[in-house]
């Protein structure tokens, strides 16, 4: 009952780990945007 439950598990984070790396890039420029033009937003506002 470990065992596979184990596989299970460390295919799971093989996965997740290449969807972290597919998606990263996407991900982390959409929030780098996102926070950019809050803060833009932010200091215009203090301007």
């Amino acid at each position: 009952m470990r065992k596979p439950l184990a596989c299970i598990c460390k295919n799971a984070d093989a996965l997740r780990h290449k969807l972290k790396e597919t998606l990263y890039t996407d991900t982390t420029h959409a929030s780098f945007m996102r926070h950019s033009c809050v803060w833009l937003r932010i200091f215009s506002l203090k301007w």
